[in-house]
């Protein structure tokens, strides 16, 4: 559980009252109960069981006191204690990626980002915010605001929204490179999870221009794509940290969003990329229009396939036994060789082809 403060602390001190309050209400009875007079000669000689008692009861006193200890602490106002801004003089310097390995979890981040602006508020302090990713090649574009108030910052960060291409680092640091450190106490930088030789300098400039602490999340970043070996496509899914074995599935997509088949891709230790087989899906290929890694939100976790993909159904007149002699005095071996890799072939008799 983090450390408390509180926003009116001297509110505490009412505490002390505490056991005076004990003795009074200890000390003052409870309030006789008054009975009307009786005017029948019955009635008056009837005797009372329930009796006021000289004291306060003890469950009376705690509840009171209770009440009395809670509306104190209530008022002080409790809060968490800020993990990451410290104490000192000057402003936060909130850097953050935006890039599209940002958007599996960019709520989680917004809201990491919207936290230590309140821990900046509570240490009535400005803020500076700087993306990595921009759709201007301006580093100057980057910064969304400076030197802003806690309120302002709020709003600017709750209308940020990831883009669909990587971050420019090499422009965050020229422009980090070129900002005053000396008027930021604190540097925080809530990082997507990649990186490249452009990050690490960022990295190495920010933590010597006044130390940084990097935020991110535990949601790991993979990436889709294709690949052709020995005349084979394959799917191949990347993974920014090598680190464990672990287990992902892509999900087969339809035209409609159906969901047509699902291909599980294990990594194993220290390996950053895993090949997945597509010939249990051969049969769906004319059907299957994307894959996904099922839990990424993201662009690159996604492959769209072209026309290119397509393998549309051909016939050839002829008997089917000619199709696995491979004679190379045979026509149909030719045009096996041919459209095979393009399309699916079917060697039949025309009844048979033009039936099915």
């Amino acid at each position: 559980m983090p450390p408390l403060e509180w926003t009116h602390p001297w509110l505490l001190s009412g505490l002390l009252v505490l056991p005076v309050l004990w003795w009074f209400l200890r000390l003052l009875p409870p309030v006789p109960k008054r009975i009307v007079f009786p005017a029948l000669r019955l009635v008056r000689d009837v005797m009372r069981h329930v009796a006021t008692p000289a004291h306060t009861p003890w469950w009376l006193l705690l509840l009171r006191m209770a009440t009395v200890v809670t509306l104190i602490l209530g008022l002080a106002d409790p809060h968490p204690a800020p993990g990451i801004v410290v104490q000192g003089r000057g402003d936060l310097l909130l850097i953050i990626d935006n890039d599209w390995a940002a958007a599996r979890d960019w709520g989680e981040r917004q809201q990491a980002a919207t936290q230590l602006i309140d821990d900046a508020d509570r240490a009535q302090r400005h803020v500076t915010v700087v993306t990595t990713a921009t759709s201007v090649g301006d580093a100057q574009a980057l910064v969304v605001g400076e030197h802003m108030a806690p309120a302002l910052a709020r709003s600017v960060v709750a209308k940020l929204a990831p883009h669909s291409w990587a971050a420019d680092w090499h422009a965050a640091d020229t422009l980090v490179s070129a900002m005053d450190r000396s008027a930021y106490a604190d540097t925080v930088w809530i990082a997507s999870g990649l990186g490249n030789t452009a990050a690490h300098t960022l990295y190495d400039h920010l933590q010597s221009g006044g130390g940084v602490r990097v935020v991110g999340t535990a949601t790991p970043v993979y990436t889709l794509g294709m690949v052709t070996e020995q005349d084979q496509q394959n799917l191949a899914v990347y993974r920014a940290r090598t680190d464990g074995e672990a287990r992902v599935v892509i999900e087969a997509m339809g035209a409609d969003g159906a969901h047509l088949a699902h291909l599980p891709a294990l990594f194993k230790d220290g390996a950053p990329r895993v090949l997945v087989d597509l010939q249990p899906v051969t049969a769906l290929r004319n059907q299957i229009m994307r894959f996904e890694i099922a839990g990424q939100q993201t662009a690159a976790a996604t492959y769209l396939l072209d026309s290119g993909w397509d393998h549309p159904p051909v016939g050839i007149i002829g008997e089917a036994a000619d199709r696995d002699r491979h004679s190379l005095l045979s026509g149909i071996y030719y045009l096996d060789r041919a459209l095979s890799p393009y399309v699916t072939l079917r060697v039949d008799h025309l009844d048979a082809l033009s039936a099915s």
